[in-house]
């Protein structure tokens, strides 16, 4: 056996494999990226990619519009018509909340100390008790004759249209 403490001479190869492999990863990164902006910065791949871009909106909106179809033909509602109901359930919760908060600030007036406002007991009436008397000086109906006609036939006939022309004899 040897004197030498085995440790020592393993530990050493083993950091600069780390060292190593840290430094490989990041110049693959670097030319990676030097690879991709050098590609990208070309005018065949903006035009490739508005390209593709167009492709997906035109596909995007092909299959909205099969959808919405789709779903209006089994009677179920599409995503617009939820989203009109979703808008018009926020519109209503939001004039619920003032309505709420105007209640609430009502209740928080002082109240008021009105005249007559205690309870009173009320006994039942006679018999006979619930009719008015007659009086004198009460007209029996507000016309004395009915109205003249407007006209001689159909459309033109009838009542007249100024309501003011016989006012009611009403002794008040």
């Amino acid at each position: 056996m040897s004197d030498k403490p085995q440790g020592k001479p393993a530990d050493k190869p083993a950091k600069n494999l780390d060292e190593s492999y840290r430094e490989m990863v990041t110049q693959w990164e670097r030319n990676f990226d030097s690879f991709a902006n050098q590609f990208m910065g070309t005018e065949s791949f903006s035009r490739g990619m508005n390209q593709a871009q167009d492709a997906q909106l035109a596909l995007r909106k092909t299959f909205q519009e099969f959808m919405g179809k789709s779903l209006e033909n089994v009677n179920m509602p599409s995503r617009e018509d939820l989203v009109k109901v979703a808008e018009s359930v926020q519109s209503v919760d939001r004039r619920l909340a003032r309505i709420e908060e105007m209640l609430s600030s009502m209740r928080e007036l002082p109240k008021l100390d009105l005249p007559g406002a205690e309870p009173v007991a009320v006994g039942a009436a006679g018999i006979g008790g619930d009719q008015q008397p007659l009086r004198v000086g009460e007209a029996g109906a507000s016309h004395r004759f009915p109205p003249a006609s407007d006209g001689l036939d159909r459309e033109l006939g009838g009542v007249g249209h100024v309501a003011d022309a016989d006012p009611a004899f009403v002794v008040g």
